[in-house]
Formats: C-alpha cells, sequence, structure tokens
C-alpha cells in the first residue's frame, strides 16, 4: 500500500513539475529569439524582462528606448505564456480551449511610452493573439485586431487610423523552412484629413509553401480589390483588382517556377493603365543544383555578416563558385518563357510572348555565341501604332538630350519596315524574333548585322528621312552595305 501511495505521490509531482519545466523551454526560447532580434537589428536597442511562474508566466520586449533624446517613443510587448503540456487559453471569441504542447503565448497590443512628442489615441482597441508551441516546435499563430485611433504630433492631431479586422491564422516552423496559413485585412483607412488619405477595401493573402534543401517551394496569392491614395498635390493613386500568384513546384529532380499577375485598371497622376495582363514561368532547372547555390549563397551571407572587412574577397569567391553552377542548373528542357505580357497605357497598348529552351546543355553562360547555340529562342512583340511613335520619340529625345519637335516618328518607323525590323498592319507594328541553331531571324528573315549599322543614323532624323544625293557618296561605300544585304547569316 505504501508502495502504491509512493508511486502514485511520485506520478503527481511528476505531472505538478510539467508546467514549470515547460515554462522553462519557453523562458529559453524567448531569450533566444531576443537575441537573434537584437543580432539582426543592432541599431534598435531591445530589453526583455521574463518573469517564470509555474502555471503561466510573463514577458515583456521592449523595442527603443524613452529617454527625451529619443525621435520616436519606445513600443512594448506584453506576453502572458500559459505552460504546457496542457495549457488552458481563451480565443478570440473568450471561449476557453486547451491544448497540448509546451505553452501558448498571449501577446498584447502594443503600447507607447510616454512621449511629448508623439501620442496615440485610441477609441477602439481589439487585439489577441496566440501562439501555440507544440511539442515539435511547428509554431502556430492566431491574431485577430481591430481598431480606431486619433495619431498625435506635438499635441496637434496628425491622422486617423481605421481598422475593421485583422484575420491572420498561421503555422510555421521556429526556422521558416514551412509556412501555411492565411491574412485577412477588411476596411483599412488613414485619414489626414486635408493632406491626404489612403483606402484599401481588403487584402487577402494566402501562403502554403516550404524548403527542401533550400529551394523554395509551395504557392501565394495575393489579392485586393482596391486602394485609393491621395497625397495633394504630389500623388493620386488608384488601384482596382489587383491579384498575383507564385508557385513553385518540384518533380523528382526538375523544379518550376511560375509568376502571374493581373490588374484591372490603374490611375496616377489623372492617366488610366491597365489592364494588365503578366504569366512568366522558369521550367524544369535542375534541384540539385539550385540546391547547391542556394547553399552556397547562405554560406556568403553567413560569412559576409561574420567578416565585413572581406566582403569583396567573399564577393569574388561566390561569383567564380556561381560561374561553375550556373551550366548545370538548366537541362536539355529547361524553359524560360514569357507566356503572356498585355499592357494598355495612355499612349496604347501591347502584347508580347516568348520563350527559350535548351535543346542542349550549355558548355558556359559567358560566352553570347556558345549559348546561342545551344538554345531555341522565339519572342513576338507586338505594338500599337501611337504607342510605337511615342516610344521612338522618347528614345531619339533621351538620344540627342533635347526635345526635338522636327522628328516625324513614323518616317522613322517606315525605315525601320523598310529594314525588316518591324511588319506593319493596319493598327499594330509587329516583330517575331528566334533564334534557331545559333542563327538568327527577324520576323522570319535572316537577320543581317550590318542593319546595326544604318541603325545609327536613326539619332540623326535628318539623315534619314532626307537622304544625301547619290552623287555624294563614294561608290564603294554604297556597294558595301549592298554586298552585305545580299549575304544574309545563315544561308
Amino acid at each position: 500500500m505504501k508502495k502504491t501511495l509512493s508511486i502514485a505521490a511520485l506520478i503527481i509531482a511528476i505531472i505538478a513539475c510539467l508546467p514549470l519545466v515547460s515554462g522553462l523551454i519557453a523562458k529559453n526560447r524567448f531569450e533566444a529569439l531576443t537575441a537573434e532580434l537584437q543580432a539582426k537589428k543592432p541599431n534598435i536597442q531591445i530589453q526583455s524582462q521574463y518573469h517564470l511562474g509555474w502555471l503561466s508566466s510573463t514577458a515583456k520586449l521592449t523595442w527603443g528606448t524613452s529617454a527625451p533624446e529619443a525621435q520616436w517613443p519606445a513600443i512594448q510587448h506584453e506576453v502572458i505564456i500559459h505552460h504546457g503540456p496542457i495549457a488552458f487559453f481563451h480565443d478570440a471569441q473568450g471561449k476557453t480551449q486547451f491544448f497540448f504542447g509546451i505553452a501558448v503565448l498571449d501577446v498584447r497590443l502594443p503600447e507607447l511610452t510616454k512621449n511629448t512628442l508623439f501620442t496615440i489615441d485610441f477609441q477602439k482597441k481589439i487585439f489577441s493573439a496566440l501562439i501555440r508551441i507544440p511539442f515539435n516546435l511547428h509554431y502556430a499563430i492566431d491574431v485577430n485586431g481591430a481598431l480606431q485611433a486619433t495619431v498625435n504630433l506635438a499635441s496637434k492631431p496628425l491622422l486617423s487610423l481605421n481598422l475593421d479586422q485583422l484575420q491572420l491564422t498561421c503555422d510555421f516552423t521556429h526556422d521558416f523552412s514551412r509556412v501555411k496559413g492565411q491574412f485577412l485585412v477588411q476596411n483599412f483607412n488613414v485619414n489626414a484629413d486635408s493632406k491626404g488619405y489612403l483606402n484599401i477595401p481588403s487584402i487577402q493573402v494566402q501562403i502554403n509553401n516550404h524548403r527542401e534543401q533550400g529551394v523554395y517551394l509551395g504557392n501565394e496569392t495575393i489579392t485586393i480589390p482596391g486602394i485609393d491614395l491621395s497625397i495633394p498635390p504630389m500623388l493620386q493613386f488608384k488601384l482596382q483588382d489587383f491579384n498575383s500568384a507564385f508557385a513553385g513546384l518540384r518533380n523528382n529532380n526538375d523544379v518550376s517556377y511560375q509568376m502571374t499577375l493581373g490588374i484591372n485598371n490603374a490611375t496616377y497622376d489623372n492617366q488610366s493603365y491597365g489592364p494588365l495582363g503578366f504569366n512568366f514561368q522558369i521550367n524544369n532547372l535542375n534541384f540539385k543544383v539550385l540546391a547547391e547555390i542556394e547553399e552556397k549563397v547562405r554560406v556568403y551571407a553567413k560569412q559576409r555578416a561574420a567578416q565585413p572587412e572581406n566582403t569583396e574577397e567573399l564577393q569574388n569567391a561566390l561569383s567564380e563558385d556561381l560561374k561553375k553552377l550556373l551550366p548545370g542548373l538548366v537541362q536539355n528542357n529547361t524553359e524560360i518563357a514569357l507566356k503572356q505580357l498585355d499592357l494598355s497605357v495612355p499612349n496604347g497598348s501591347l502584347h508580347s510572348q516568348g520563350s527559350i529552351r535548351f535543346v542542349q546543355l550549355p558548355t558556359s553562360v559567358s560566352s553570347i555565341s556558345a549559348l546561342m547555340q545551344d538554345i531555341e529562342l522565339s519572342y513576338h512583340l507586338e505594338l500599337s501604332k501611337s504607342l510605337a511613335q511615342s516610344v521612338i520619340i522618347d528614345l531619339i529625345d533621351s538620344n540627342i538630350g533635347i526635345a526635338n519637335n522636327n522628328i516625324d516618328p513614323t518616317a522613322i518607323l517606315g525605315q525601320l519596315a523598310k529594314l525588316g525590323l518591324l511588319r506593319e498592319n493596319s493598327d499594330f507594328y509587329n516583330v517575331d524574333i528566334n533564334i534557331k541553331k545559333g542563327a538568327p531571324y527577324v520576323n522570319q528573315q535572316p537577320f543581317n548585322p550590318s542593319i546595326l549599322q544604318q541603325l545609327q543614323t536613326m539619332a540623326a532624323p535628318q539623315e534619314v528621312l532626307t537622304p544625301p544625293p547619290a552623287g555624294a557618296i563614294p561608290p564603294a561605300a554604297v556597294a558595301a552595305p549592298q554586298a552585305a544585304v545580299a549575304a544574309p547569316v545563315g544561308k
């Protein structure tokens, strides 16, 4: 009987001590995090206090200083740590929940310390942040918030803030090698009366990514229905229907990436832009080589932080390593593709698409002529005539250094068409560029390098639009370019 009681007492003692053990582990993690933050932000003074308790502890983290000479007031976080292995806490709805793990961190809204220059008056302040630390150290965080506040500078109202809802739900590892979650903001407004305003109806972000041997994989999406920003008289900006997505996918020893971007309309300085459609892909890179490149870059970053005086030497070493590794990054089926680029701007529109595909492994990435033998390139550009004329004027103005009102962009575009560099349709100019077996083609014709010499005259419009009499040019000078055109490259 005594033995049974002794064992029971021992079990009870162990169970009773478990929250304290979890509290010690949480304390070590908190102190390690503080030290890491201070190392990353050496210019910002970071102070921490930790009061260890049996079932719960209190920690305070202060950013900055409250000294009179400080430009901005210090910001202080208060954290309540509920110890495991069974931690009880209140969720965003105020309901009591329990959790198996090391601890649950209840983070309170940062408070501003006293400062005669800068103050915030809260009319509404709702904030709850819970960070759950399970035994496997895969963290989980839930944040909910809403606020209404007035920011005062030197006792005078500076601006007002409103946020109807902020919600963050996220699971992640301590080194952020795996992150999964979503972020939502509803009705965020900043108003400075006549000095300007910012209105964002909502922001939605979804993340599900991880790293394998340092290589990013997974996907992220961002959706913003609109942004309305005004800072008179300098800036007036509106955005409608912004969305973007980024994805990385591994298939055995291949890794591919895709980025898409879309905007319905944007208004800047009373000019309308959009819609915009963008789709860019890199397909079938060598995963093992990419992981090795990532490791080289990580090692370089650590060494540079530890030895800033040797930055140039470290950069040279990294450059040499990358020169050796980069050729192995591509494979026989590696492709870099601009699947879509559609854009409307005030003075016209453009459409573009193209791809570079490696038909054999490159022996070098430093020689353009060698790379041309290894790739197949296809590129198409379609410009509206109004945009093409604007581009020509801007190019020549920047080349001459002054605005030249005597330039006839239509005549210059006509010259480019005669040289075979443009194809003219009813409302557009088109360009098709291809590289096959090392030979370049423009608009299905072999590209003649001598055309580049003739393009130089485009910087002097009078020479293009009003050629000198034939007698003023020596016959040999006329015969040379004609001979060059008669012998196209690749034939």
